[in-house]
């Protein structure tokens, strides 16, 4: 079982598209022959046709981002659990975090761009790659195998180590940080509770999206940027938006049964706040990130 069968599984309807951002292929990073110990050779490779055999009914994820080539090696040591490395190589750095960003919970390593380790687990990113190493049952040696394995691998790949300049967007007070998550594809959209079953919205290849969870004080709210190519796009997706909410023309919030949802428009950027505690924090959290564009 992969790391990401693991800590990740969807059923959703969805249509790979072929999509690919990168212009050139990156070179994999080199694993060694023997590391900590641990000796390896057992080796695997997928790409966007052969994914779905490797990660059976997990595939999907990678899918809706720009995956295109990835890599495995399994290492072995004597008395100690097996190390599972999976490496996914994706056209745009942006992608590779949006994965990452998907399964993480929490951020506690520096390697990468971003890392999380717990219970044997490290996942990290950087650049156009997602770095799987498990260990399962943890060992300490095996923890520090494993550390010695990303670090390896981290090393090699060069490039891109910020996250998506859309997150620059959201505002730090209140912002759950580990909550964030970057995505191209509306399956997402409905990750923290369901939006809709269609693409309302029009997320897509040209069409980036990120949301996070938001606390003040006692009250709680979700916050959704989508960026488009232009206003009218944006406009469009805001109509449809208040068609689905049944929010009147010349309104822009609506409380239901769920909370409040409110909605504005700046820079040819979609804001929603959805299922708000009440009005005074949809407002509120509309107001700062309105300020983010001035």
């Amino acid at each position: 079982m992969t790391a990401m069968m693991l800590i990740f599984t969807a059923a959703l309807t969805f249509t790979a598209t072929g999509d690919m951002h990168g212009e050139h292929d990156a070179p994999f990073p080199v694993l060694p022959e023997r590391i900590a110990g641990w000796s390896t050779d057992i080796r695997d490779s997928w790409n966007r046709s052969t994914l779905h055999e490797y990660i059976n009914g997990g595939a999907e994820l990678f899918l809706s981002y720009s995956f295109e080539e990835g890599r495995s090696r399994v290492y072995t040591r004597e008395e100690q659990p097996d190390i599972t490395v999976d490496i996914f190589r994706f056209g745009a750095a942006e992608d590779a975090y949006g994965v990452y960003s998907m399964s993480r919970e929490e951020e506690n390593t520096d390697i990468g761009g971003g890392g999380q380790y717990g219970a044997g687990l490290l996942l990290f990113w950087k650049d156009r790659y997602y770095v799987s190493v498990l260990a399962t049952p943890e060992t300490p040696e095996a923890r520090e195998a494993v550390m010695a394995i990303a670090r390896h691998i981290e090393k090699q790949i060069e490039g891109e180590t910020a996250p998506p300049r859309l997150l620059e967007r959201f505002p730090e007070e209140g912002l759950r940080a580990p909550s964030v998550r970057y995505f191209r594809h509306h399956a997402w959209q409905n990750v923290y509770g369901l939006i809709a079953h269609d693409d309302i919205f029009g997320i897509g290849d040209s069409t980036e999206a990120a949301v996070a969870k938001y606390r003040i004080g006692d009250a709680e709210a979700t916050v959704f940027l989508i960026c488009y190519p232009d206003g009218s796009a944006a406009s469009d997706a805001l109509a449809r938006w208040k068609t689905h909410y049944r929010v009147p023309a010349d309104a822009n919030m609506i409380r239901n049964e769920d909370g409040c949802f409110t909605a504005d428009i700046r820079a040819a950027h979609l804001i929603l706040v959805h299922r708000a505690t009440d009005e005074k924090t949809a407002t509120t959290l509309l107001n700062r990130i309105r300020t983010q564009f001035q």
